[in-house]
Parts: C-alpha cells; structure tokens; sequence
C-alpha cells in the first residue's frame, strides 16, 4: 500500500507539557467515521498501470501538497490554494 511506520521511545522530562504541540489532539479528533463499505472500497482501489490520465479528487485533503493527477506513469502534484 505505501504506508510505512516508525516506534518512538523517549523518557518524560519535568514540565514535558510545556513543549507538547497541542494540534495533534485537533488531528485526531477531526477524524471522520466510515463504514467498513467505504474502507474497503478505498483499500481495494488501485491506480492505473498503464499509464492512463488518471484525476485525483483532494477536495478533503487537508494537506498543503496534494496528488492532482497522474498521466503516462508521472504523479503530478500541486500546492492547494487556501480559500
């Protein structure tokens, strides 16, 4: 699938709070439920391989950097423009 993960370890220094970067929580609770319907539909998609035009929607990607499209095997990607 492309995904890939890291594990942390660290040790809680005194007043940790502080320095903590409080839009994770935001993250995680803007998280939006789906049916296992919708996520498998989205697991099993596949993007062509034949080096077809191939449009992305990312109208609900948050990103600042988004695939657009892709077109003879060349992911194109764009900066989106905040509204």
């Amino acid at each position: 699938s492309g995904s890939m993960g890291e594990f942390f370890s660290g040790t809680l220094v005194e007043n940790y709070k502080e320095h903590l970067i409080t839009s994770h929580q935001e993250t995680l609770d803007n998280r939006v439920k789906i049916s296992i319907e919708d996520y498998e539909k989205d697991f099993l998609h596949q993007l062509p391989t034949d080096g077809s035009y191939y449009s992305v929607d990312h109208t609900n990607d948050p990103g600042p950097y988004v695939l657009d499209h892709m077109e003879n095997h060349t992911r194109y990607y764009i900066k989106k423009t905040v509204k």
